[in-house]
């Protein structure tokens, strides 16, 4: 890799675009092992991936799984397995059963069921290192992602690390993703990685890396990453429960209710979020062509803890 290469993610710090409100939409995940090396531009193709085996991960893409191929260092590929950590399985077979475990995945949980052969860590992260889709993915992901396997051999935990195909996002690099919560990170860097690490030991957002949880619209992203700012920062550790609110039509100011909850008492905050235009390159190759795209984003501006009574109400 040259130095004179820009890098789409470099180029998006500088515009300072904001990270909360891409969470995404919510997906159930398949994690595939399969050799780095054989990775195509894909999400989920590879060098060697026979046919049938595209078309149904194709299929199940289609039907709303979010399919992404994994590796690691060490990783023993003559029998592939197959993470699904929202149900908390590994499955695992041959090449020659993966397109029948792939149409029994397809089918339901208990057609699956024969080829389970473990569980899924508590905590599974997944970094995007996909340098074949992005040149920012392979510089920053690597990075980060040898970061996060070192500080977990160093601090212990129960986290289960794998570098994997495309996330979404690459001018966000590096990107991770934490399952089974589905909290999504972006512009990970390595001397943030110990601090993302104690966050979600402690099953709640980093928020300085935090793009969103895929369960809400980008405005509720926004505002829910607002709330746990103005909570830290009186070191209140809660759970929060955002309204759902309309996305509106136009540019403009929006509040959102937040309610929140702790040990010991909860209240009610309103996070007030203004939309702001961006333009943006999506990745390293919009760069090279020169071709931009403009996106409107939410920003938290404000936050009002509601009084007493009307919290209560």
């Amino acid at each position: 890799m040259t130095s004179d290469k820009r890098f789409c993610s470099v180029e998006d710090r500088r515009i300072d675009e904001p990270l909360p409100g891409k969470g995404g939409v919510y997906e159930p995940h398949l994690l595939l092992t399969w050799p780095r090396r054989k990775w195509t531009s894909q999400v989920f193709g590879a060098k060697d991936m026979p046919e049938a085996v595209f078309q149904r991960l194709m299929a199940l893409r289609k039907d709303g799984w979010r399919v992404q191929l994994i590796d690691r260092r060490g990783h023993d590929h003559s029998r592939r397995r197959i993470l699904a950590p929202m149900s908390g399985n590994v499955y695992g077979c041959g090449d020659g059963d993966l397109p029948v475990l792939l149409d029994a995945l397809r089918e339901d949980a208990a057609a699956a069921a024969p080829w389970i052969c473990g569980r899924t860590a508590p905590r599974t992260l997944i970094c995007c290192t996909h340098g074949r889709k992005d040149r920012c993915c392979a510089k920053f992901g690597h990075a980060s992602y040898r970061a996060i396997c070192t500080e977990v051999a160093r601090s212990g935990g129960d986290f289960d690390v794998w570098e994997t195909t495309h996330v979404g996002g690459c001018r966000l690099a590096a990107n991770v993703v934490a399952l089974p919560a589905v909290r999504r990170y972006g512009r990970v860097d390595p001397d943030q990685v110990a601090g993302l690490l104690a966050a979600e030991r402690e099953n709640r957002p980093y928020l300085p890396c935090f793009r969103g949880v895929p369960d809400r619209n980008a405005l509720e992203q926004c505002a829910d990453a607002g709330a746990r700012g103005w909570l830290q920062e009186r070191g209140i550790t809660a759970e929060v429960q955002v309204e759902r609110t309309p996305v509106p039509d136009r540019a403009g100011r929006r509040t959102v209710r937040v309610r929140w909850r702790s040990d010991e008492t909860g209240g009610v905050l309103d996070v007030r979020c203004r939309s702001r235009r961006v333009t943006f390159y999506s990745n390293c190759e919009d760069l090279e062509r020169g071709e931009t795209h403009t996106a409107r984003f939410w920003l938290a501006e404000a936050v009002t803890a509601q009084a007493r009574a009307e919290a209560d109400s």
